[in-house]
């Protein structure tokens, strides 16, 4: 098993309001390179108004790496109840 590394997220309301604390999580290296790419990628992408099917493949491979990360269990109430 990786070596973990606990970093302090923040967190959000149900409007995803950011609130005023955070909660500590604990990391691999991999999560962490995972999330940190597809970040990166979807930024640079959401740059160029022509590429909505790239903007999707890789908002998708960005919520995976979250979800696998177990960063999104708090707010599984909003993400599935639309």
């Amino acid at each position: 098993m990786q070596d973990e590394i606990e970093i302090p997220i923040s967190t959000f309301d149900d409007e995803l309001i950011m609130e005023n604390g955070t909660k500590k999580v604990s990391l691999s290296t991999d999560q962490i390179s995972d999330i940190i790419s597809h970040a990166i990628q979807l930024t640079i992408i959401n740059r160029f108004d022509d590429m909505n099917m790239s903007k999707d493949r890789v908002s998708d491979e960005l919520h995976e790496a979250l979800f696998s990360a177990g960063l999104l269990d708090s707010y599984k109430h909003i993400l599935y109840n639309f």
